[in-house]
């Protein structure tokens, strides 16, 4: 692979085959979390990383992947203990949901809410990962 992206990098001016190879590697990522029933149905991707994705000449380098809820209204009709308790078993399914995605294709990643590449905020309701940022398993 390492042959692969020197020479992605060479016709395409790249400097760095290190980006190129992330890259590849989010993009493998990606398309397997669109194909995964729960998280394509109820999250929405965001973010910089998205915005490098959705706007192509939008030159930001970026890693980590956000995701938020798409129904935010089930959120707002129940007391804050109990969005607490339901962002809570969200973060954990999201997270269950990409361990087996990174563990299917090769990456490494925690899977545990208090791992180095995962980033829980706002009281729980952010959760921000950063799988790419591992080493690349396969």
């Amino acid at each position: 692979m390492d042959r692969f992206f020197r020479d992605i990098g060479r016709i395409g001016g790249a400097r760095r085959t290190d980006v190129i190879e992330k890259d590849y590697h989010l993009h493998a990522l990606l398309l397997e979390i669109s194909k995964d029933q729960y998280l394509r149905g109820d999250l929405v991707f965001k973010g910089g990383t998205c915005l490098v994705k959705a706007y192509p000449g939008y030159y930001r380098s970026s890693e980590d992947i956000d995701l938020t809820w798409a129904d935010q209204g089930q959120w707002s009709s129940v007391t804050p203990s109990k969005r607490n308790d339901l962002c809570a078993r969200e973060v954990e399914n999201v997270i269950g949901h990409l361990k087996k995605i990174t563990d299917r294709i090769g990456m490494s990643f925690s899977g545990e809410k208090c791992g180095k590449d995962v980033h829980i905020s706002s009281g729980g309701k952010m959760v921000t990962v950063h799988p790419i940022s591992l080493l690349w398993t396969g």
